[in-house]
């Protein structure tokens, strides 16, 4: 006979939210803080688009922080990146 499982979720107060289990098994999951989000989100667009490196090129990680070069000019940490949206490859014969 199958066992019966009861799912507890808790309110997200921090990055960590704690999936509890009937007969005392825990698991912890991991949530993605914003930044993290920002960053994976940037990641997948330039995975599934071609982004010109002078654009948008990532740089890697420093001190913990992945970090990107935007428009060729200015290094940024994602942490600093508010918000990213792919608008679209823009038409270059617009004149």
């Amino acid at each position: 006979m199958p066992t019966l499982v009861q799912i507890q979720l808790y309110p997200l107060t921090n990055t960590l939210n704690r999936l509890e289990w009937l007969g005392d098994q825990h698991i912890t999951m991991k949530v993605p803080t914003k930044s993290e989000l920002v960053h994976l989100k940037i990641q997948a667009a330039m995975r599934e688009h071609s982004f010109p490196e002078e654009e948008m090129k990532y740089l890697g990680i420093r001190d913990g922080e992945h970090w990107y070069l935007v428009a060729n000019e200015h290094e940024v940490p994602v942490t600093d990146i508010e918000e990213f949206e792919f608008a679209g490859e823009v038409d270059g014969d617009d004149k």
